[in-house]
């Protein structure tokens, strides 16, 4: 909030009349709010990520830990 000086009071002891930015403060709350989607939308594709990763490498341990079957024997 800022304050501004009356234009009808012409002394210098005048009180500051608060008044509201609205701009400002629809600017202050959207910046606010893009930061806020930022952050999610960062944190949903990092958490992505990391599930594919740990996938990955589930899926590479299940390789090398599978049994490896027994030759099949070949008749002649």
């Amino acid at each position: 909030m800022t304050t501004k000086r009356s234009s009808s009071l012409a002394d210098d002891d005048s009180p500051e009349i608060p008044f509201l930015d609205v701009g400002a403060s629809y600017r202050e709350l959207k910046r606010e709010r893009d930061d806020a989607y930022h952050r999610v939308m960062l944190f949903h594709v990092e958490g992505k990520a990391e599930s594919r990763r740990r996938q990955a490498l589930s899926i590479r341990l299940s390789i090398r830990l599978a049994p490896v079957p027994a030759p099949i024997p070949i008749q002649v």
